[in-house]
């Protein structure tokens, strides 16, 4: 059963990220792209004003710490859980400054690694760059084209999207592998899962799966009716299940094999852009700037909110009257 909570009509359309407190970062769909911050009820905690460069995109780690990627200028900057920008001290002049990389070329997407470190891909002479959380270069790679999507698995391992081809790169930015679709550029939906494989959403309505070795495990072709559609939004739940984020509202879950489970139409008519996931709950962000959170009550492992923690319940069935927040488990499969 899913039921649609409620839907947020102040932005989030281009990336959604989510904190260990189940609080939701969302990337407004207006220049100049500010980032908001709101709680799981959907009401808005605060605002980042970007009238300091154009946002392209944006990363948030489990404490609530994010990245902020964008062009002219091309910098990297860090925002703290309150919303503020981070300060860093200055031996040169002796006073604080806020956290800015410079980086150079445009950069179109961005993921946080386990260390706290910053890996971003966009245009330029090094597509791929990792900057620490110091502000230092750590390392650039060249490629080819500009990026349209990125992952990080649970070794730092990290998946980025240029043109038609998904590419593996390792932790100390060796590139590992590459595969090439043949029929359909690569869209921006990308995601990978617990054993590394690794889900590119493209165009002509699929999703492939790669294995960790970047071999072709399976395709999913979504019907639509003759309808051309993309999938712009890819996410993996703690049990390695994908939800893809359509064209025209469309969300749907997939199996490890690939097989269709459910699929769900929000309301409006613009294409999902962004999705995000936490146990039983989906978040996903569209062209019309908006946030839609739908509930997803089935057979599973559940969990309730006590004075000490999260306590898992025995396997049950959810009816509606299981959509207050002491029934959802709040801490988030991953950080997308």
């Amino acid at each position: 059963m899913l039921v649609d909570v409620w839907t947020y009509s102040g932005g989030g359309s281009r990336t959604i990220a989510i904190d260990k407190h189940g609080d939701i970062y969302i990337q407004v769909e207006a220049a100049p792209y500010n980032l908001e911050k709101i709680d799981s009820d959907g009401n808005k905690i605060w605002t980042h004003v970007v009238d300091y460069m154009s946002l392209n995109d944006f990363a948030t780690d489990s404490n609530g710490y994010s990245y902020l990627v964008g062009r002219t200028p091309a910098l990297i900057t860090r925002i703290d859980p309150d919303g503020n920008r981070v300060q860093v001290w200055d031996d040169v002049n002796e006073e604080y400054i806020d956290w800015e990389y410079d980086l150079t070329d445009s950069k179109n997407c961005c993921v946080i690694d386990s260390n706290g470190d910053c890996i971003c891909a966009g245009s330029g002479g090094e597509h791929v760059k990792k900057v620490d959380i110091n502000r230092n270069k750590v390392w650039g790679l060249s490629l080819n084209f500009t990026s349209r999507g990125m992952a990080i698995d649970l070794n730092n391992n990290t998946f980025v999207g240029i043109g038609s081809t998904v590419y593996k790169i390792l932790a100390d930015g060796t590139q590992d592998w590459s595969y090439t679709f043949t029929d359909d550029p690569a869209s921006a939906g990308l995601a990978v899962d617990s054993d590394g494989s690794v889900f590119s959403g493209i165009e002509l309505n699929k999703v492939n799966k790669l294995d960790s070795s970047g071999s072709l495990e399976w395709t999913y072709t979504e019907d639509t009716a003759g309808v051309s559609t993309r999938a712009m939004a890819i996410a993996v739940n703690t049990d390695d299940l994908i939800y893809v984020g359509w064209d025209a509202q469309r969300v749907n879950k997939l199996d490890k094999s690939g097989n269709q489970i459910w699929y769900h139409v929000l309301g409006g008519s613009n294409n999902v852009r962004s999705i995000a996931v936490v146990p039983h709950v989906i978040y996903a962000g569209s062209f019309n700037d908006k946030t839609h959170k739908v509930f997803e009550a089935i057979t599973g492992a559940f969990y309730r909110k006590t004075n000490t923690g999260w306590v898992r319940l025995q396997a049950q069935r959810l009816d509606d009257s299981g959509l207050s927040n002491e029934w959802v488990n709040h801490q988030p499969s991953r950080i997308i």
